[in-house]
């Protein structure tokens, strides 16, 4: 039998990189053993650094990707962080840029008007004498040179004078009421009264409403301005109250005085373009009358009547200025006196402010 060939039994036995022995291979060459274990020989000596680099490696695989992780997380964190800030910078130059175009017009309205009140004044001073000059030489005039054009010299200046005269009170007068009271007045003023009777469960209903929804109940229960500001605070009943019996009453009380101090200058306006109407036709009554002769108008001191005189406040009105301070006491006032005590501390009971005070010198 091939299976008990003694070159067999020496392979099987001698070469040391087969398999471990088993008892069937042991078998196969036909020898007989009662018991046969198996052997299983020692790994060789590089194949354990083999398994501990393949187990580094991995090992520095799993470390590399949890860091290429961290760096991703890391990264989408700083985006996030990033976007958050460019709308954060958004926000803030879209506020600013209304803040300044708002500014701008404001500059630029006072600009104008300070352009127009530089104008008039500038004519008024030396315009006004080159003006003269140009159209009729008052001291070279000759009176026995018929006919000589002094009234017709001042009809035209005249008219020009009195035009600018009325663009500088309309628009000084503008000013006045614009400005009339110390803070921007707001728009809620239109509609300001003394009796704001607004039930506090419109307001809730209102500031429930959805945006879509806001503009059909304002036309329902016809909201206006006071109650679209007051609104606007998200009010609690006990907040509301305060607003409709205090400040809103205060507010209503305040306009009160604005608006007589603006009938007051409605009425010096119309005062003063009276007066210098009356003046004009004064003035073409003895320039086109020919009670007086062109030469006598001439050399009179009518010719220099016109001509601007930066004294007149003092000199000719005698109207006189002097720093003043005004106190007003928060205990007596009829609105806000029996708040006052719960919510200031004493040393804000009393207000002070800075006047000048104009009178006419007697």
């Amino acid at each position: 039998m091939s299976g008990n060939n003694p070159s067999n039994l020496f392979e099987a036995c001698s070469n040391p990189f087969r398999e471990p022995y088993q008892e069937s291979s042991i078998r196969s060459i036909g020898l007989d053993l009662p018991r046969v274990v198996s052997i299983q020989y020692p790994t060789m000596p590089g194949a354990r650094e083999d398994n501990k680099e393949e187990h580094s490696s991995n090992q520095s695989i799993k470390n590399k990707r949890l860091r290429a992780k961290d760096r991703s997380k890391m990264s989408r964190n700083r985006k996030k962080e990033y976007i958050k800030e460019l709308e954060f910078k958004v926000r803030y130059l879209e506020k600013e840029n209304i803040r300044l175009q708002n500014l701008l017009a404001q500059k630029a309205e006072e600009q104008d008007s300070l352009k127009q009140e530089n104008v008039f004044e500038k004519e008024k001073n030396n315009g006004v004498r080159n003006l003269w000059k140009q159209v009729l030489d008052l001291e070279s005039l000759d009176p026995k040179r018929t006919p000589t054009k002094f009234c017709e010299v001042w009809d035209k200046f005249f008219k020009i004078i009195f035009d600018k005269h009325k663009a500088f009170i309309d628009v000084a007068f503008r000013k006045l009421i614009n400005d009339i009271h110390a803070n921007v007045t707001p728009i809620h003023y239109r509609d300001l009264t003394v009796d704001y009777d607004r039930d506090y469960d419109i307001i809730k209903k209102f500031n429930n409403c959805t945006k879509f929804k806001e503009s059909e109940f304002k036309k329902n229960h016809n909201l206006n301005e006071v109650d679209l500001f007051i609104a606007s605070f998200k009010p609690s009943k006990k907040q509301f109250n305060f607003i409709k019996n205090v400040f809103i009453r205060k507010e209503a009380a305040v306009k009160e005085k604005c608006v007589q101090a603006i009938h007051r200058l409605i009425e010096s306006k119309q005062l003063i373009e009276d007066s210098f109407t009356e003046l004009r036709f004064a003035l073409a009554l003895i320039t086109k009358s020919r009670v007086l002769s062109e030469e006598q108008l001439a050399k009179s001191k009518m010719k220099g009547s016109i001509f601007y005189d930066s004294q007149s406040f003092s000199k000719i009105w005698k109207v006189q200025s002097v720093p003043v301070t005004r106190s007003y006491d928060l205990l007596q006032d009829e609105i806000l006196g029996k708040d006052v005590k719960k919510y200031l501390p004493p040393s804000e009971h009393t207000f002070n402010a800075n006047f000048n005070k104009f009178y006419i010198e007697e």
